[in-house]
Formats: structure tokens, sequence, C-alpha cells
């Protein structure tokens, strides 16, 4: 709601292929983003929600920078006895 009452919009389901900066370093810098399936969206400011792919994005045509980065690893999940619950009150 408050994006949408800013003038901003939303978009979903937008699987980023590429972006552009046009006009880099001046007033009228725009940010061109691209969708696999053909769709583009040009902005000023742009929010992405990448999950695990935010570093690609940000490095991809943005001269975003390489840090920090994503390392995705294979976890495991522990369960703690019932006993030593007060022990424990975050992720380890």
């Amino acid at each position: 709601e408050d994006v949408r009452a800013g003038g901003g919009e939303i978009h979903t389901g937008f699987h980023f292929k590429n972006l552009e900066v046009e006009n880099a370093g001046q007033n009228t810098e725009r940010i061109r983003i691209f969708a696999d399936d053909g769709r583009e969206v040009s902005a000023k400011r742009v929010i992405t929600c990448a999950g695990l792919h935010s570093d690609y994005v940000a490095k991809s045509g943005a001269g975003g920078s390489a840090d920090p980065h994503i390392t995705p690893f294979r976890g495991a999940w522990l369960t703690v006895k019932e006993e030593y619950l007060d022990l424990v009150k975050t992720n380890i």
C-alpha cells in the first residue's frame, strides 16, 4: 500500500534476465530491468526481492559490488531436547 501510495509499482512473477543503467550519474538516471519473458520496467529506483539471486542481480549491469555475496550451503537441522530449551534462544 505504501509503495503504491507513493506512486510506485509492484511487479510480481518478474523473472529477472538483465538490467541496464541509462544516463549513469546524471539527474536523469534510469534503471531498465528486463524479464526473461520480454517484459521491461524502467524506473529511477528499484527494490528487488531476489533471495539467493540477489548478489547476481546487484552485479549484473548496475555496477553493484560483489560483496556481500550469497554463499549457499547445505545445512542440517537439529532439535533441542525439551529440558534444554531455556539455554537456546536463537539459531546456532
